[in-house]
């Protein structure tokens, strides 16, 4: 039966894969020679003496030339020799391609414009049947001996078993073609050109599972900057963890402690990683985000964010502070609430923005549902006021008709009110009004 294109393919993508994994070779025959030497009493003039040697030496032709080449040390012999069967390798697969490259030509039609997709789809789908198959044989094997179902460990065999088949999926996917040959060099940053050198393999720990991604790598001569522009593309770059996995962590270590959010990810998620890469992968999204919420920010101060449109009655801003626990490098060079002690903690500032448009059956105000957006920040009063400023102009406070802001009566809430919210209606809670009241 002959092979299919996909097949015939496939067989090509695998010469040209073991082609990048050859080592160093050259051409060329090792031949050895004994000979005699110039001293008459040696025995190597005795009769049927085979002479000295055996010496070895490395020949072969340059530009019509025989050019030849001795070792000095038997290093160099076995150099030689493992780079002449390199290069023997290298004739084999060159033939092989050749041949499959005619097998490709006869069987390829005029019109192939799905052929690429089809031939990964079915890749795909080998992967995954081999992995179920394999699965399914290892649990009804195991049924047959003890003639019991572990209905936990079944299903999670049956997650593994499905994570391990999409990472295969995944790594046929990320398995990139050499670049054309009007795509083998790229601009560098220096402003010179850098060139394809080879396809790289990386490890890339995705939602499922471990995959490899093998793409072109670009250099430099110039400034020997190398350049991965697959690595950009997919937003792996300077990372081993996918932008899946990079917004699992940033979730748990979130809402818990890093330690914690690392037994989340292996318990809900299958997947093995370090507490420190929950920590640093959850800081860095918190700073794109932050960078982000500060661009925002300097639109709204001056102006030019756009305001949304719709009626708007009654809008609140509501600020408040108070002092969480945080590590030592947080409060370097921080007095503490006694004279003479070192600040163990810092305030932590929330605000929210939400609107009004109902009341209850006795008459009071009721939030209206979904209406509450938030920001905080650990940072100074001035910094947060402009924060909270920011989200309560998106959220349409210069359309709003009437605009209050509560606070339990600090300082720096009202003076925050004062200067991004003037003409708001200040009304200090209830439960803060009682206190004050008892305090005077």
């Amino acid at each position: 039966m002959p092979e299919s294109l996909d097949e015939l393919e496939l067989q090509r993508s695998g010469i040209f894969e073991e082609m990048l994994r050859l080592p160093d070779f050259r051409s060329g025959s090792i031949t050895s020679t004994r000979g005699t030497c110039g001293k008459s009493n040696c025995r190597c003039h005795q009769p049927n003496h085979p002479g000295h040697g055996p010496n070895f030496r490395l020949t072969r032709k340059v530009h019509g030339k025989t050019v030849t080449e001795t070792f000095a040390a038997p290093a160099e012999l076995r150099k030689a020799q493992r780079e002449l069967q390199a290069y023997h390798r290298f004739r084999q697969l060159a033939q092989q391609l050749l041949e499959v490259n005619e097998k490709i030509c006869r069987a390829r039609p005029v019109e192939r414009e799905l052929a690429p997709q089809k031939k990964t789809a079915e890749i795909i789908q080998q992967e995954v049947a081999r992995e179920v198959e394999h699965l399914l044989q290892l649990i009804f094997c195991k049924r047959r001996k003890t003639d019991h179902l572990d209905f936990e460990a079944v299903e999670m065999a049956i997650r593994s078993a499905s994570h391990q088949a999409g990472a295969a999926a995944l790594t046929q996917l990320l398995h990139f073609d050499p670049p054309s040959s009007e795509q083998r060099q790229l601009p560098c940053v220096c402003g010179h050109t850098a060139r394809h050198v080879e396809l790289r393999s990386k490890a890339v720990l995705t939602a499922v599972a471990e995959a490899e991604c093998l793409r072109p790598y670009y250099l430099c001569e110039r400034c020997h900057r190398g350049q991965f522009p697959v690595d950009v593309e997919l937003d792996v770059e300077n990372t081993e963890l996918s932008p899946g996995v990079r917004r699992m962590l940033a979730t748990v270590g979130q809402q818990a402690p890093f330690e914690q959010g690392r037994q989340q990810m292996e318990l809900l998620a299958g997947l093995s990683v370090t507490t420190k890469a929950v920590e640093r992968t959850a800081e860095a999204i918190g700073e794109d985000i932050e960078a982000g919420q500060q661009r925002e920010l300097q639109q709204a101060l001056q102006l030019t964010l756009p305001i949304p449109l719709g009626h708007i009655p009654i809008l609140y801003v509501e600020m408040d502070g108070t002092s969480v626990p945080v590590v030592r490098k947080e409060t370097e060079g921080r007095a503490g609430k006694q004279d003479g002690q070192p600040a163990h903690t810092r305030e932590a500032k929330l605000g929210c923005v939400f609107t009004q448009t109902q009341r209850d059956e006795e008459g009071y105000p009721v939030r209206d549902e979904a209406s509450t957006t938030y920001v905080g920040a650990i940072e100074s009063a001035e910094e947060f006021g402009r924060r909270l400023y920011a989200e309560a102009w998106c959220r349409g406070w210069a359309r709003a008709e009437k605009k209050i802001v509560p606070g339990d009566g600090a300082e720096w809430i009202w003076s925050q009110a004062d200067l991004h919210f003037p003409g708001a209606i200040q009304i200090v809670d209830l439960y803060h009004a009682r206190q004050h009241l008892w305090e005077v």
